[in-house]
């Protein structure tokens, strides 16, 4: 695009619609699933650093056993670089089915198809084996730790049980806060892995905002178009370069137009309900006496530029969209009133709102149009003066049907009728045209449509022509996939933190095995033992939920969704209510293994 404007020293409007569209779409697309691969990665590393610090957590004994029957440290080396490669390969291969599985899932979803091709398919098993390599240094180095401890201990150090040794210095610290046992021993619980207890608090509060806010970003993009009615979008500029003379733009060459009558037989065609039509007059200006100026005209002048622009001791309005209307348009534009007479008369809407009667003052008075053009013989000018009929401090807004309204607050509207427009000479056809098409069109009648439009896209090069449906499609196909992503990331979330903190539980329970054989001993039940265990999960929920709650909460007052809070409300308890699920799950699993253990084999200690 910018060499394009290069050619008019970046001086030119380009029809951005035309140029950058599928590569944004794409780029966009390029942007989330990296966002959603990094946190899936990060969450993956935590979960898995997780269970494999579970998995060498009694390896210190085993390291002994080994060094007391002969083994040195470079056996002992191997033997763990075999053991996390086993690991590593076995559980590679397991995921290679699920990769294929959720892309299936997620195109569904989303695109509802698409294709794998050869160059794409070799950038993706390039990027697997970056991932699958750093997993793997990653397991290695947490592995071979333990190999590390094991050089700077004795073997009967090794065989020693010191695993409990770190977290002892909790309970001291802990213990002269609460004075009733069960408040102390939970405390103890809950603070023995104080580093993964707030990773957990985090990784759960983020996974339900990324829910919610993937649905958010879905709804809210996708807010109202259910009710667009328009078919085709067209658009006869490609890109059109001029340059500013005496205030005035002049055109490098004559700008490419929609015919008045090829437009208007499109309008009789019984499937079309209504054209918003923009005329091309890009080069056009409005031009008006300095004394007859209202201060909503200088509010809207200082709204666009810094100061007054003028063309021989004329101001001129700038920001200006001009609309042609005949007889039947007429009747639907929403005035004051009704009007017989608008040949060589104007109707001015301002979008800055007054109620003031100095605004009236500008009817009756003439303001100019003028335009400025390059021809054969020089460059000349052409300007009409035209009566204003009536001021209306309001958006232009155009009535299609009873239920559909048609505003515009992003420019000041100046209406006139069609001859007035054609004698006018500053008027030779159309720029854009938003096609809306009556309902239940039968096939017949959107196949002939289709074709006419097309016809009339096809005398003009460059033209673009865009059916509505199939944009609101694409973006329709974006924020789903957006959603998707979301949801997926969400349920992997919940369920690796669930595996993880089920085993961090259970690995807790182990490092106080003998403790809770004493408890037992002494009178306490196991039901006590596994409430101890959910109350911790509750913790965890609680202490998340009043955290991304807040985070949520001032979310919304911040952005002003156009659903209330209440609606997005509903995701919040509703992703709560599947962590809660699988949550509990864990805490039954773990309660099913405390009840088949006897308190002989809780309190005996392993050979």
């Amino acid at each position: 695009m910018s060499t394009l404007l290069d050619l008019y020293n970046q001086q030119g409007n380009p029809n951005s619609q035309l140029f950058n569209n599928g590569l944004n779409l794409a780029s966009t697309i390029t942007f989330l699933s990296v966002f959603f691969q990094i946190f899936i990665l990060l969450l993956s590393l935590f979960s898995i650093s997780t269970l494999f610090l579970y998995f060498i957590r009694n390896q210190h004994k085993k390291s002994g056993i080994m060094k007391a029957v002969g083994f040195n440290n470079r056996t002992l080396y191997k033997l763990y670089i075999y053991q996390t490669l086993i690991i590593f390969l076995l559980s590679s291969i397991c995921s290679i089915p699920f990769v294929f599985l959720f892309q299936k899932l997620i195109i569904h979803f989303s695109y509802r198809s698409g294709f794998l091709d050869f160059l794409f398919f070799i950038k993706l098993v390039a990027m697997a084996l970056i991932i699958y390599v750093m997993f793997f240094a990653i397991l290695l180095t947490i592995s071979l730790t333990t190999v590390k401890k094991a050089n700077h201990l004795t073997v009967n150090e090794l065989l020693t049980s010191f695993s409990t040794s770190k977290s002892n210095k909790y309970n001291d610290s802990i213990s002269k806060y609460f004075n009733s046992f069960y408040r102390k021993q939970l405390a103890k619980q809950v603070l023995m892995y104080p580093r993964q207890f707030i990773l957990i608090i985090l990784i759960v509060s983020f996974s339900v905002l990324t829910f919610i806010f993937a649905n958010y970003f879905q709804k809210e993009n996708l807010y109202g178009w259910d009710n667009i009615k328009s078919k085709y979008y067209l658009n006869s500029q490609q890109l059109f370069g001029f340059e500013i003379v005496q205030n005035l733009k002049v055109l490098h060459r004559q700008g490419l137009i929609y015919s008045i009558n090829d437009v208007e037989q499109l309008e009789k065609h019984p499937g079309v309900l209504y054209i918003e039509k923009i005329p091309f007059m890009e080069d056009v200006e409005t031009l008006i006496d300095l004394q007859a100026i209202t201060p909503s005209l200088t509010q809207w002048i200082y709204h666009t530029d810094s100061h007054y622009k003028k063309y021989e001791g004329k101001v001129i309005i700038p920001n200006v969209r001009y609309v042609i209307f005949d007889k039947h348009d007429m009747n639907d534009l929403i005035t004051r009133k009704k009007y017989r007479e608008t040949k060589e008369k104007v109707i001015i809407f301002n979008p800055i709102h007054s109620n003031s009667e100095e605004e009236k003052s500008l009817i009756g008075k003439n303001i100019s149009l003028i335009k400025m053009y390059n021809s054969s013989s020089g460059r000349k000018v052409k300007e009409k003066d035209l009566e204003v009929l009536d001021v209306m401090n309001e958006p232009y807004t155009y009535k299609i049907n009873q239920t559909t309204k048609m505003k515009n607050e992003d420019y000041l509207t100046i209406a006139m009728d069609k001859e007035t427009a054609i004698e006018s000479g500053l008027f030779k056809g159309y720029s854009e045209l938003y096609i809306f098409t009556k309902k239940d069109l039968s096939q017949e009648k959107s196949t002939n449509l289709d074709k006419q439009v097309k016809n009339i896209t096809s005398t003009v090069p460059g033209s673009l022509m865009e059916d509505i449906t199939s944009v609101i499609r694409d973006n329709a196909n974006l924020f789903n996939l957006f959603k998707v992503f979301g949801a997926l990331l969400f349920f992997v979330s919940i369920l690796l933190t669930t595996i993880s903190m089920t085993i961090i539980l259970f690995s807790k329970y182990q490092l106080q095995k003998r403790n809770w054989g004493i408890y037992l001993s002494l009178g306490m039940s196991k039901k006590n033992i596994s409430t101890f265990f959910f109350c911790e999960m509750l913790i965890y929920i609680v202490i998340s939920m009043i955290f991304s709650w807040f985070i949520f909460s001032v979310a919304i007052f911040i952005l002003h969704p156009h659903y209330s809070y209440f609606f997005y409300a509903k995701y919040f308890f509703l992703a709560y209510f599947i962590i809660f699920c699988p949550m509990l799950i864990g805490g039954v699993l773990l309660k099913s293994i405390i009840k088949k253990q006897s308190i002989a084999s809780i309190l005996r200690r392993e050979e």
